[in-house]
């Protein structure tokens, strides 16, 4: 609601406040804005579009909460006076603030409220955060990372993260604490290690990372990789050791495997729909968010085309069209919004993209898509332009009312005649009335009638309202009245014999109109021959409306105005005494002639003596050499840090904002900073902690700053490639230098995702030249860790891991399994491998033909469930759990099968064979 008292008058009455540097603002006891300096406009206009802001409720984050706690406090009995809310976002800015509140006596400044100082924190949020996001990303690191993570101090060990009890095979988190570092090193290894743990307790530097065995609690021997370096832990001498797990490499064919499991669990489990058609659209896969979304079966779905789906023609269209450009450059097609059909009848709006599903050849004949419900974001947008549209047009409306000379000149008359039309029009309203209260406040005078179906104004000469108790008293307690159903409102109840029903009125909407405090009169709406539900920016509107005619009846009020000047200087000196920060006025003269109660803290001086010492005893001359007080009269103006120095010869650091008013005086703000700096250096500390633990997993990490396009590596970045210097950085063609040609698009394709918030991090798997000519291949993570105040990102980091070894295998693996499949079909006899779960993992050309059924069908048959086992079949493959059994060759003599889908009879002599690894164990 708006606050009733002229902003005019208060402007007039405290312009005193637009001397201060600091930002204060003038609320009633609900913290709506009454008034506020130039200073507070300049610090908030980029959050409320140079519009002065309405309540600090809408201002800042968490604000109400902060309130309702203090309300618990002391702050509703009116005991709480003066208090401190600290660190409050700006809402949608990455800006902070103090808010220093302090209440404000009526009998003294004629306001029943609180002065609030926001003084800007922005620079010491920001340093908490990342400091906390530094200590977050070491905790990530040493929780997250694949690598186990051990601090041991005299031979014991006193931390180990999660990978480290998975590693050693520990079952409670805490089990390894206590326990003897060196019993988990094999006998081989004992005095390498011992002598190395010798060489780091004695002060010696990082030692360089060794491969040794380990013994995990069950006996078993675990190939490792071990790195470790001095650190202090709890303020005493301790060792940390990362060790990595280097047996991964030998089973890299098993995890890709797992891999595909973990993939199709991601695509069942997906909250939007994951489906697969033919080039005739033809449905051939639906996840189960299929059903949750449309709420047809996907059993009856199957098959059915999706073009029946969208009734729209464009959308079948555009549909068809995208299918073409998938067959003609086989690239995916960007995600659209579509209108889908649903069970219900109802209807989705979903955004929809197709992609190319490729075979092990590069050729598709089947297209996947992803459908994302975005029907309520959808929906929710379109009424927001609805409401947009509306506040716009009322914005309109009132800033050309604000402009009126009527309303700023006080022609109380025509004001009201123009503010009836326009809120009739623009609400297309049936009739608007403006009352008066009557003096003895019984009743009201009509002063304003517009009919806005004949568009004229009745003759209002003499109109009163009377005799209506109730009304007033629920005028005077609400404020708005809004009446959708008019004639079951009891509040309406006096007027509805004589008033509502004869004239046919469905619907009422009533604004007091405020005018020092008091209930000055009434701004009403009739809408006749239908009911209607009032909306919240209507109401918004009328009680803006209400506030202009407060406002002309006002202007005509000046000389009330002239009055409040006295007070403008003792509200002055009242702000900066309360001020969150210390104070100091200074003459031509550079003696202190003023000072706020904060400054005896700063200083340690008390005011007395202040004002007889001169500034320089404080702070300390700048780094140029010259008195403070002397840069600020050459300048004309000075903001930095500043050390100082306490009268008990405490010193500190100051963040100093110091200008000179037209008679010559200077302001100097001060705030102590001392702590920020400490925290500061307990950063660059943490960082150089998280650079050892980095080295320790191998990684390199870097920096990039997109709108410079730099891009900043470590050290161990450049080691990882073969390069010998301490840091690179790279302004330009980046890509081009270091990484594969045939990288470059996918890699910078994920990158731009990422920035556009369509994927949360971003990751690729590149090549990277070394510098011996060679190739390696580069596991590439990152995200943007950074955003400027319009949401843009800014910087983003991230980390390089070597897996050149893993890729080389991958690669031999494959081309063995190639070629042995290129063996197999040659073959003429049919061969099969099934691992333990009954699957199919290798066949022959020849096994495919007996079946009748194609490579995939067999090979996918378990997984997809797409065809069954004929008796025969299921009777030749019986015997294989005898071989899972016995772990021994069986060979069985002759076997009939009877293809079911050919129809053709095959006599089989059989040998079966378990297929062991290194260490004897069945595949």
């Amino acid at each position: 609601m708006e606050s009733p008292i002229d902003s005019r008058i208060l402007t007039e009455k405290f312009k005193g406040l637009d001397y201060l540097n600091i930002s204060v603002a003038l609320v009633d006891s609900a913290f709506n804005v009454l008034h506020f300096n130039v200073a507070f406009v300049r610090l908030f206009q980029s959050a409320n579009d140079g519009n002065p802001p309405k309540d600090f409720y809408k201002l800042f984050e968490n604000f109400q909460d902060k309130i309702e706690s203090l309300k618990q406090v002391g702050l509703a009995s009116g005991h709480l006076l003066n208090f401190v809310i600290p660190t409050l976002k700006l809402r949608n800015y990455e800006r902070f603030f103090d808010l220093h509140v302090n209440k404000l006596a009526q009998e003294t400044n004629g306001i029943e409220g609180f002065s609030i100082t926001c003084i800007e924190v922005t620079d010491r949020a920001k340093e908490l955060k990342r400091l906390d996001e530094i200590a977050s990303r070491h905790h990530k690191f040493l929780e997250f990372t694949n690598s186990a993570v051990i601090v041991h101090m005299n031979g014991k060990i006193i931390y180990a993260n999660h990978q480290a009890h998975t590693m050693i095979g520990a079952v409670d988190g805490d089990s390894l604490l206590g326990m003897e570092i060196m019993n988990f090193v094999s006998p081989e290894f004992k005095n390498v290690v011992f002598e190395r743990i010798k060489l780091l307790s004695e002060g010696g530097n990082i030692v360089k990372p060794i491969e040794e065995k380990l013994i995990k609690l069950d006996g078993n021997i675990l190939d490792t990789e071990v790195f470790a370096f001095p650190i202090e832990f709890d303020g005493k001498s301790a060792i940390q050791t990362i060790i990595t797990d280097i047996t991964e490499r030998k089973y890299a064919e098993r995890e890709l495997r797992a891999s595909e499991n973990k993939y199709q669990n991601l695509v069942e489990n997906s909250e939007d729909i994951i489906f697969k058609i033919d080039n005739q659209f033809r449905l051939t896969y639906l996840n189960p968010a299929w059903n949750i979304i449309s709420g047809f079966e996907n059993s009856s779905s199957i098959h059915t085309s999706l073009l029946d789906y969208f009734d729209d023609v464009t959308h079948k269209e555009k549909l068809k069209a995208a299918l073409q450009k998938l067959d003609l450059i086989g690239v995916k097609e960007e995600m659209n919004e579509f209108f889908m059909q649903t069970q219900d009848g109802a209807g989705k709006y979903v955004r929809l993209q197709l992609f190319p599903v490729f075979d092990e050849f590069s050729k598709h004949d089947q297209y996947g898509g992803l459908i994302i419900d975005v029907h309520e974001a959808t929906l929710a947008k379109k009424q927001l332009q609805q409401v947009e549209e509306v506040l716009k047009k009322q914005q309109t409306i009132l800033v050309d009312l604000a402009r009126s000379k009527d309303v700023v000149n006080g022609d109380l008359n025509n004001a009201m005649k123009k503010i009836a039309k326009v809120a009739a029009e623009t609400l297309n309203v049936s009739r608007v009335n403006i009352w008066q209260m009557k003096p003895e406040a019984d009743g009201f005078i009509n002063l304003v009638n517009y009919d806005n179906i004949q568009h004229r104004f009745e003759d209002v000469e003499g109109v009163t309202l009377e005799n209506c108790p109730v009304y007033l008293k629920a005028l005077i307690d609400e404020k708005f009245i809004v009446g959708d159903d008019c004639r079951n409102d009891s509040r309406y109840s006096e007027f509805l014999e004589n008033y509502i029903l004869p004239n046919n009125i469905f619907s009422m909407m009533d604004s007091c109109i405020i005018s020092e405090d008091i209930v000055w009169g009434a701004l009403c709406f009739d809408q006749i021959n239908e009911k209607r539900k009032w909306s919240v920016e209507e109401q918004l509107f009328v009680n803006s409306l209400a506030g202009f005619i407060a406002f002309a009846y006002e202007s005509s009020q000046k000389k009330e105005a002239q009055l409040a000047l006295n007070h403008s200087e003792e509200l002055y000196q009242y702000i900066v005494e309360n001020a969150g920060e210390a104070i100091f006025i200074i003459n031509p003269s550079d003696s202190i002639i003023e000072s706020n109660k904060l400054t005896e803290e700063l200083t340690g001086y008390l005011r007395t003596e202040i004002e007889s010492i001169s500034l320089n005893q404080v702070f300390y001359p700048l780094d140029n050499g010259e008195e403070l007080v002397t840069s600020i009269r050459k300048v004309g103006a000075f903001r930095g840090t500043v050390k100082f120095i306490r009268k008990n010869g405490d010193k500190g650091i100051a963040d100093i904002h110091a200008n000179i008013f037209p008679d010559g005086n200077i302001q100097v703000i001060a705030r102590d900073i001392t702590e920020q700096h400490k925290q500061a250096l307990a950063l660059k500390e943490s960082e150089t902690r998280l650079e050892l633990a980095l080295k320790g997993a191998d990684l390199g990490t870097w920096d990039f700053i997109i709108r410079e396009d730099k891009m900043i590596h470590n050290k161990r970045w450049a080691e990882m490639l073969g390069y010998n210097f301490e840091f690179t950085v790279v302004n330009e063609q980046f890509w081009e230098k270091f990484v594969h040609p045939e990288d470059i698009e996918t890699s910078n394709s994920a990158f731009q995702k990422h920035l556009k918030g369509e994927i949360p991090y971003y990751e690729a798997t590149i090549r990277m030249l070394a510098s011996n000519g060679e190739w390696r291949w580069i596991m590439d993570k990152g995200r943007v860790v950074e955003w400027d105040e319009n949401g843009e990102p800014v910087r983003a980091s991230g980390i390089h891991q070597d897996i050149n070894e893993l890729k080389i295998y991958e690669r031999e693996l494959q081309q063995q399994r190639l070629f042995l499949q290129q063996i197999l079909n040659i073959i003429p006899y049919p061969i099969y491998v099934r691992n333990l779960n009954n699957e199919f993992v290798l066949i022959n050309k020849a096994f495919a033909e007996m079946l009748g059924y194609s490579k995939n069908e067999i090979l996918q048959y378990q997984f997809l469930k797409k065809i069954e086992l004929d008796d025969s079949l299921r009777e030749l493959l019986e015997t294989d759990n005898d071989i899972f059994l016995s772990k021994l060759p069986i060979h069985y003599s002759e076997i009939k099968y009877k293809s079911e889908k050919t129809g053709s009879t095959h006599w089989l002599q059989t040998i079966k064979v378990p297929l062991k690894d290194s260490e004897g164990n069945l595949t």
